[in-house]
């Protein structure tokens, strides 16, 4: 479930520079600092069918219809895969809050050791985590430097939590990509349906004004964690078939499958 989300963090990201006329080839970089790891994704979109696909010892593809509002997880490993709904996910995000409070509650006795500023990192980072961004809007701040994406440059930005750095932003002007503004909208409510609520959409929240983050860095405690980053794109005509499960793979139950989200006291 964990190298899931992972995986879906780096496809939403993805989404963001793409667009639904004709095929498009995305692919992205994705690093996670703590472990030294850097992973690579590609994303493929043909009309209302998008599939990101990974290499190495944990291949996957992950295919979306965004007309049954459906996922499916294919294992290329033990040729298995697994279908979830997006009612399904929408069920279990409530039972997966409950799970993040009671790991918070549990780790809240060891912040007393901190220094008041990394606490306070701590706490801002939990509130992101369960997605309550809404009473702690996170806040793009021009720092006047530039980056580098590819062989062009972006501007930098930080996004604070009122008095801490958890991101940091590198964004060009929306006519640097290939990519409408109606799309971006559209894509923006998919990462919505889909991503972990308040982690996707947060650095697409003022893009009108910022540009589109084509490199997004995410801190914690004021040390780097992950970074996400946009490699390449082009336009390709991408089959039918790309977008479907190997004839000969099995299906496996899928985790929300157990999972119920918690009753409501009254």
């Amino acid at each position: 479930m964990k190298y899931f989300i992972k995986i879906a963090a780096i496809m939403l990201f993805s989404l963001g520079f793409s667009s639904l006329y004709g095929g498009v080839k995305i692919v992205t970089e994705s690093i996670d600092h703590e472990n030294n790891e850097k992973n690579l994704a590609t994303l493929y979109i043909q009309g209302d069918m998008v599939m990101m696909e990974t290499k190495g010892d944990d291949a996957q593809s992950i295919i979306y219809d965004l007309i049954k509002k459906e996922v499916t997880i294919v294992n290329h490993k033990d040729k298995t895969w697994m279908k979830m709904t997006k009612d399904q996910i929408d069920k279990s995000r409530e039972y997966m809050k409950k799970q993040m409070q009671a790991m918070i509650e549990q780790q809240k006795a060891s912040l007393s050791q901190l220094s008041p500023e990394q606490r306070a990192a701590v706490e801002a980072q939990m509130q992101v985590m369960l997605g309550e961004k809404d009473n702690v809007p996170v806040k793009y701040v021009n720092t006047g430097k530039k980056g580098k994406w590819g062989t062009n440059e972006c501007s930098v930005y930080d996004g604070m939590i009122d008095k801490i750095k958890i991101e940091e932003i590198c964004t060009v002007a929306q006519d640097k990509i290939p990519c409408s503004m109606t799309d971006l909208d559209k894509l923006k409510q998919i990462s919505l349906d889909y991503g972990p609520k308040g982690e996707a959409e947060a650095a697409w929240k003022d893009i009108k004004t910022t540009g589109i983050p084509v490199v997004i860095k995410y801190f914690q405690t004021g040390r780097i964690m992950n970074t996400n980053t946009f490699a390449s794109f082009e336009k390709a005509e991408i089959p039918a078939d790309k977008f479907k499960v190997p004839a000969d793979y099995k299906q496996s139950p899928s985790p929300f499958d157990a999972m119920q989200a918690p009753a409501v006291k009254k």
